[in-house]
């Protein structure tokens, strides 16, 4: 199972989180074709919520460690972060 992403932006909305991944990636060769994961996070307090844009999957912290170190190279932004559990399916 998959656990872990690199967190590549965040933004105060869902619409800026799509037109900046889209920016994002007209800026950055690799990027492209690339299927971003948008999650919301409650930063708590006056910060608030933002929506996070993850990339990748990883099993662990030091998986998503190796390819934010490969995007920090390419100029960008990276973080290690745990991606949300699943949500159960239905019947």
């Amino acid at each position: 199972m998959l656990h872990f992403a690199g967190h590549i932006a965040s933004f105060k909305a869902m619409a800026e989180a799509e037109r900046g991944w889209a920016a994002l990636a007209r800026r950055h060769s690799v990027l492209q074709g690339l299927t971003p994961r948008y999650v919301e996070v409650d930063l708590g307090g006056s910060r608030g919520k933002v929506v996070r844009v993850l990339l990748g999957g990883f099993v662990d912290r030091d998986g998503a460690r190796a390819y934010c170190f490969d995007m920090r190279r390419e100029g960008l932004f990276c973080a290690p972060h745990p991606l949300p559990e699943p949500l159960p399916a239905t019947k």
